[in-house]
């Protein structure tokens, strides 16, 4: 990989970390001029999706899903069978977020922890909340999603499952635990101890 082709995947990277979407594509962009990466095709996708651009989104995760199954990457392929869950998720339904769901639990399935069973645990959680309002199913799932934050040592996905754990209990009627939860999730997000903005994002609007 060249020096120039590295340099626009930090400066994508960093671009993401700050939530300049416009700024990242670009980046990404020069670096697929070069020739396509899984890594560039999953930052040109995460962008596209926050800029609502769900066409280049999806059209990206899957090139870059193709790309880590030639290359027998499993931790890769969950990880981007996720991002297009999300992409589905968001623009297209209900039927084809499971399917990927489905296909990113068959593939982690081979593997020791990692963050992407604590992502799949809260969209799993987040599903039985939201979608077939089962709060008692969605704690169950992401206190599931926290275990397995720890393990991987993530604590960003660990807060994130807190605070749909949360959620889930105070539509389950117990408001006050719940909302510890909640409060302690938000705090540590807060506090700068949550790296991820997206995350940050995500567990602030819980």
């Amino acid at each position: 990989m060249s020096a120039s082709v590295e340099a626009s995947l930090a400066s994508g990277r960093e671009a993401l970390a700050r939530a300049a979407w416009a700024q990242a594509r670009v980046r990404f962009e020069a670096a697929l001029a070069a020739g396509e990466t899984v890594e560039a095709l999953e930052g040109l996708g995460v962008a596209a999706r926050w800029q609502m651009d769900g066409q280049a989104a999806l059209d990206a995760h899957e090139r870059a899903y193709r790309l880590a199954r030639e290359s027998d990457d499993d931790a890769a392929s969950a990880r981007l069978a996720i991002e297009l869950a999300s992409d589905c998720g968001q623009f297209r339904g209900a039927a084809e977020t499971g399917g990927w769901l489905e296909r990113a639990g068959d593939l982690l399935a081979r593997l020791p922890p990692q963050p992407e069973h604590a992502v799949l645990a809260y969209w799993r959680a987040n599903q039985a909340l939201n979608g077939e309002h089962d709060p008692s199913g969605a704690r169950r799932l992401a206190a599931e999603g926290v275990e397995a934050a720890r393990a991987a040592g993530s604590v960003d996905y660990e807060m994130v499952c807190r605070a749909l754990e949360g959620l889930a209990l105070v539509a389950d009627g117990e408001v006050c635990e719940g909302m510890r939860m909640l409060d302690a999730a938000v705090t540590v997000a807060l506090a700068g101890e949550v790296e991820n903005v997206r995350v940050v994002e995500v567990i602030c609007s819980t």
